[in-house]
């Protein structure tokens, strides 16, 4: 017995600690020219013999771009994997503790390149126990989840969403990745340059 409860306290205390890790891609010493993904998206980066060197089960926390490198990314925004090819650069595993909601289940605050977002969160009439969201972005962009139909707007003009979720619009993309059943979100916005 006192073997079980001390597996479960080592246990217990090791998935506390467990944190979920976003990936940041430095094409160049500028901020300007960086780009992040939500927590947990799956990637391989392969030497030119196909080996992987670095991912996201890596224990290192960050890998330097000195030769060419192919990023494969798989977003869950995405049907298709994301492959970068980097010559120069880093890449960083970063916690995610600034992206998880800090103030109430309805509202929270982060800034991504100089937009931030108010999350409205709505129990789902029609799938028990599922959540819905509305994303208002402050540069107008609105996007909305219900019952499985999602759409963005930007001055009441619908905009295009592609697989989950990238949102185009003239000011640039939205990156949104939002899970029904836990009522997270995690989102980037790339302006256009």
């Amino acid at each position: 017995m006192k073997t079980i409860l001390t597996i479960s306290l080592l246990l217990s205390a090791w998935l506390s600690q467990a944190q979920d890790e976003y990936l940041t891609i430095y094409r160049s010493g500028q901020s300007s020219d960086q780009i992040s993904y939500p927590p947990n998206t799956p990637f391989e980066l392969t030497d030119e013999t196909g080996a992987v060197v670095f991912s996201d089960k890596s224990d290192a926390k960050q890998f330097e771009i000195r030769s060419t490198y192919e990023l494969t990314l798989y977003p869950s925004y995405r049907d298709k994997p994301e492959t970068y090819t980097l010559t120069s650069g880093k890449l960083t595993l970063n916690p995610a503790k600034r992206l998880q909601v800090t103030q109430s289940d309805s509202n929270w605050g982060y800034t991504s390149n100089g937009i931030s977002v108010t999350k409205t969160l709505s129990a789902s009439k029609r799938n028990y126990g599922l959540q819905n969201v509305t994303l208002n972005f402050s540069n107008g962009v609105v996007f909305t989840y219900m019952d499985g139909d999602y759409k963005a707007t930007l001055n009441g003009k619908e905009l295009e969403i592609k697989g989950k979720y990238l949102i185009y619009s003239p000011l640039g993309i939205h990156k949104v990745s939002f899970n029904p059943q836990s009522g997270k979100a995690y989102w980037v916005f790339e302006p256009r340059s």
